[in-house]
């Protein structure tokens, strides 16, 4: 058994240089997570599918204050990059079984609030971008 190298990938919208954090910050605020949502983020969080809408909330929190330290070059294990006209964080490490770091499960939270990542200014985003076996 051996490695995987897990990399997310965050796209900033085209237009845009930095990410509107305070829009994304209320966006939290407003956002309806579904059921499905409220699923998904606790199998992200917890590997439990029960989650209140207050817990999931919290944990968006959490995650988009990651991603904000994520993107100010405050994380070992994250990098930003320009794509042609498109800001992208790419954030990734080996994993043998585990998280490739501290914070990769709340990255995952972020795939269910796509309302607060486009509120922020993220058009494109893949959390499961890449695997590759080493």
């Amino acid at each position: 058994m051996g490695a995987d190298l897990l990399v997310a990938c965050f796209e900033l919208d085209g237009t845009k240089t930095t990410p509107n954090w305070d829009a994304g910050l209320a966006a939290i605020e407003t956002w309806k997570p579904t059921e499905q949502d409220l699923a998904y983020i606790g199998e992200q969080s917890s590997g439990d599918e029960e989650m209140s809408e207050a817990e999931a909330k919290q944990l968006v929190r959490d995650a988009f204050s990651e991603l904000q330290d994520m993107w100010s070059g405050q994380h070992r294990c994250a990098t930003r990059i320009t794509l042609r006209r498109s800001q992208v964080l790419v954030a990734g490490g080996l994993s043998w079984g585990d998280e490739p770091f501290e914070g990769w499960s709340l990255l995952g939270v972020l795939d269910a609030a796509g309302p607060v990542m486009q509120a922020a200014g993220f058009g494109g985003m893949d959390t499961n971008a890449v695997t590759i076996k080493l």
